[in-house]
């Protein structure tokens, strides 16, 4: 793993945390160690954007304009299994849009940026939890 432990990396570890009687504090019993991106491909299930009107209106987009910047930046990121949500709102309205099976996306930390670059920081986010097993339609049955 000293590939992991580098300055510039962030590893995630995983193992059991004990109390450690002879130092008098915890102790770690590391099982596994990965990158952070390595992590974040396994456990991330969605990619929620958080959008409202005045954003796009602020933009000067229209409704398919936004969605064709959106699809060009998820494109090389599909056939992951992290599901892409907008959620979104106006002054009478709110709803969330789900994406469909042919846009579930690998959740890279290029993908990230490039999303935080098109609708800003706080409008992005990776969410984490246990994932579902998705089967593939049987084709011609």
């Amino acid at each position: 793993y000293r590939d992991l432990l580098a300055a510039d990396r962030v590893p995630v570890m995983e193992g059991n945390l004990a109390h450690d009687d002879y130092r008098g504090g915890l102790s770690l019993r590391v099982e596994r160690v990965s990158s952070f991106e390595e992590s974040r491909l396994e456990r991330a299930t969605a990619v929620d954007i958080r959008l409202d009107e005045s954003y796009i209106r602020e933009q000067r987009w229209t409704a398919i304009e936004w969605a064709a910047k959106l699809a060009d930046v998820l494109a090389p990121y599909r056939e992951g299994d992290a599901r892409v949500q907008i959620y979104y709102s106006r002054h009478d309205a709110v709803g969330v849009i789900r994406l469909g099976c042919d846009w579930l996306v690998r959740p890279v930390d290029e993908l990230q940026r490039q999303l935080i670059k098109l609708f800003g920081d706080d409008r992005v986010k990776i969410r984490y939890g246990a994932k579902q097993v998705r089967e593939k339609a049987a084709v011609g049955l």
